[in-house]
């Protein structure tokens, strides 16, 4: 029996015997066509719960390599056929599925002085002071983020612990009066600290994914700084970007640190 080497916690397992059937049908070894085992089989074969079958088939189909027949079984599906996952939904429509598929810890709200470089990118003045908000997302007891964001005063209004809890922090910001403009995003890779490690549920030290996100209004003020930490045990990063706009600032570019200068590529 082929074990997977895991675990035992639902998200990991699903996604990587989805990642093992992927791999399978991308290198041929189960064909265009051709009727993936059954539930029982892989359960068998590898281990697993059929809840983290239906999970990791309910991915294959997410992602188009597959279809499902009710009483029947699941086919791999043509390669003309085979549909690309959409991206492409709107930025806070995009955080309010991911406070649908999670459960928020609120760990602190409180008015603080930002750190100069923060209160920098938000044009505030050093001794202003913001909301200051920590918490983390998890699903099935697995601590999957850890959220540290920064609110100017006059934009927070609405954020308090109980709402957080059920609401992303943009969504009670933005408003109709007061739509989304630019979005600056960074991603980069750090190191977990103590703290956060805790939170997160993962060794001190180890590899995080990280995502600084600076959001404005429409007149291009700042109304909004968060930084976003990941594991990759548990999190990818998926981006779309449309083919004429893959060689533009649209699409993102490299920047290279080296003493005394930046590059960018």
């Amino acid at each position: 029996m082929t074990q997977l080497p895991i675990k035992s916690n639902g998200i990991l397992l699903h996604h990587q015997l989805f990642t093992a059937i992927k791999h399978q049908i991308l290198n041929g070894t189960f064909r265009e066509g051709e009727k993936l085992p059954t539930q029982d089989a892989l359960c068998r074969q590898y281990g697993v719960s059929r809840i983290t079958v239906r999970r990791a088939v309910t991915e294959l189909q997410k992602e188009g390599l597959i279809r499902s027949e009710q009483g029947v079984g699941s086919f791999v599906l043509p390669v003309g056929q085979r549909t690309t996952p959409s991206v492409n939904m709107p930025f806070v429509e995009g955080l309010r599925r991911i406070a649908q598929e999670t459960r928020p810890k609120v760990l602190k709200v409180e008015m603080q002085r930002p750190p100069v470089d923060i209160a920098k990118l938000l044009h505030l003045p050093l001794d202003a002071q913001a909301l200051h908000v920590v918490r983390i997302n998890h699903r099935n007891d697995v601590h999957l983020s850890y959220l540290d964001a920064w609110i100017p005063a006059n934009y927070a209004g609405r954020i308090n612990p109980r709402s957080l809890s059920r609401t992303p922090i943009l969504e009670l910001i933005a408003s109709d009066d007061m739509p989304v403009g630019p979005v600056i995003q960074e991603i980069t890779a750090e190191a977990a600290e103590p703290h956060i490690a805790e939170a997160l549920r993962v060794p001190v030290n180890s590899p995080l994914l990280r995502m600084n996100r600076l959001v404005h209004n429409e007149q291009d003020t700042p109304i909004f700084y968060q930084i976003y930490r990941v594991s990759p045990e548990h999190t990818r990063l998926v981006m779309q970007v449309p083919g004429q706009e893959i060689s533009t600032l649209a699409a993102g570019y490299l920047l290279h640190d080296v003493v005394g200068s930046t590059a960018r590529s």
